[in-house]
């Protein structure tokens, strides 16, 4: 449950209906409000159009076309907007590679994303995208060590990419495979091993190219 109140301001059908649809996927409330009153809305955060957006306000908005960055960085600026960032300024990524590679993704100690690949190349791909979002944060990947030679392959693909500082772990998987009866499904015990290993102190550390050189 969101401790925030959030409210989507816009008489525009599309952006209306891709907010309230990105916004139930997340698991959030809202506040459906008339963009004329705006000015007088105390809640967290306002979803609306720069159009609709009047000059000047005393609550912080998501714009509908920062949306088209993704489910995963929109999240990531919700919660930074809405002053999560006080709490833990921190994105952090969880990796258990493998034959099918998974992903979890925090940011304010809140999960914003959880995801399969089936490859190093689009995972890293994606890790890009992510990274390349310069937020004011400590930024951490952590890789498990499973399949050593593929968290090295992934650690050192991204250290050399031309990406704001962040740091890389290689965290030991031992006993980060759920083994209950409801995760044995393939992909779903992946990607919750991916949760475990974001949680856990790497064992060695690796800088991104950009980090060293500073």
């Amino acid at each position: 449950m969101y401790e925030y109140r959030i409210g989507v301001a816009t008489a525009k059908a599309r952006p209306y209906y891709t907010f309230v649809t990105w916004l139930r996927e997340i698991g959030a409330h809202f506040d459906a409000i008339n963009p004329d009153c705006i000015p007088s809305y105390t809640g967290n955060i306002i979803l609306t159009t720069r159009s609709e957006a009047p000059r000047y306000t005393k609550v912080p908005f998501l714009y509908a076309d920062e949306l088209e960055a993704g489910p995963t960085l929109a999240h990531a600026m919700l919660l930074s907007r809405c002053g999560a960032d006080t709490y833990e300024d921190t994105l952090v990524a969880g990796v258990d590679p493998g034959k099918l590679l998974g992903l979890s993704m925090s940011y304010a100690g809140r999960e914003i994303e959880r995801s399969l690949f089936l490859s190093a190349h689009s995972l890293v791909d994606h890790l890009k995208h992510i990274l390349s979002w310069n937020i004011p944060s400590c930024r951490i990947v952590r890789i498990g060590n499973g399949d050593l030679s593929l968290s090295r392959e992934i650690a050192t693909t991204l250290s050399v990419s031309s990406l704001p500082p962040f740091r890389i772990e290689l965290v030991d998987e031992a006993s980060t495979s759920p083994r209950g009866k409801n995760c044995n499904q393939r992909g779903k015990r992946d990607m919750l091993a991916a949760k475990t290993i974001s949680n856990m102190r790497g064992l060695a550390q690796f800088w991104s190219t950009m980090a060293a050189a500073g």
